[in-house]
């Protein structure tokens, strides 16, 4: 039963480095929200051609493809933002 009893305290992380964390991991979200965007507007244009061309099957595909990639792009774009608000928040404690 003794093995609940050590309690896991987190390493202290200095205020710079959690700036450079969140800095560099918002590049990253920044990065990926870029290329879901370029995603979601090539699936976009795939289903309006489709639609001009009448070809249902082709629209539904793309259209739902375009439906998941831009709840992706919604989920990273809130992250980066959280991401910002975040080192932010760093910059007003210093």
């Amino acid at each position: 039963m003794g093995f609940f009893k050590k309690k896991v305290e987190p390493e202290p992380v200095s205020k710079a480095q959690l700036k450079t964390k969140l800095t560099m991991n918002m590049r990253k979200l920044e990065k990926r929200e870029s290329m879901l965007k370029a995603k979601e507007e090539k699936s976009r244009t795939e289903a309006k051609k489709a639609l001009t061309a009448g070809d249902e099957r082709a629209f539904k595909s793309a259209s739902r493809r375009y439906s998941m990639i831009h709840g992706q792009v919604t989920a990273v774009s809130g992250m980066v933002d959280m991401a910002e608000a975040m080192v932010e928040m760093v910059e007003m404690q210093e």
